[in-house]
């Protein structure tokens, strides 16, 4: 089995057969690791891929800084795995919104209406005398 790994491309001598227990078809190794049927990439490789992917402008781009740190790749399968990788986001996020929202402490009350004051400053209030060319009043005062 050849692997493309973040260090080049790695030959492993693998078993593979049919399991005895449930009688499927598999290679244990590449169950134990997680990767799929014909995936030819290591994880760690596919993660630092898609994320040269969301640095660079383009996918051309991201094959060319991804050539930088060793990896001779085409723009075609960054794409091919950003899209991948996109859709199981997207299968994520889908679940998640179905969950409903759980409050972290139900049990507290509710609480009493407050207002608070994020940025605060000493407002000037129009008085009396404001806008008068003479007057004995204060023009303004000052407020908290």
């Amino acid at each position: 089995m050849h692997l493309r790994s973040v260090v080049g491309t790695v030959e492993l001598v693998v078993w593979q057969g049919k399991d005895s227990r449930d009688g499927h078809w598999g290679c244990p190794i590449r169950e134990w690791w997680g990767l799929k049927g014909h995936q030819q990439m290591s994880p760690a490789m596919e993660e630092r891929l898609g994320f040269t992917a969301t640095l660079a402008g383009s996918y051309a781009d991201a094959a060319r800084l991804a050539s930088k740190w060793g990896c001779e790749v085409d723009d075609s399968v960054i794409h091919a795995l950003v899209q991948r990788l996109g859709s199981e986001a997207e299968v994520q996020t889908q679940e998640r919104l179905k969950q409903v929202a759980q409050e972290s402490q139900p049990q507290r009350r509710a609480a009493e209406l407050a207002a608070v004051m994020m940025d605060g400053v000493h407002v000037r209030v129009r008085v009396r005398g404001w806008g008068k060319k003479k007057t004995r009043k204060e023009r303004a005062e000052c407020t908290n």
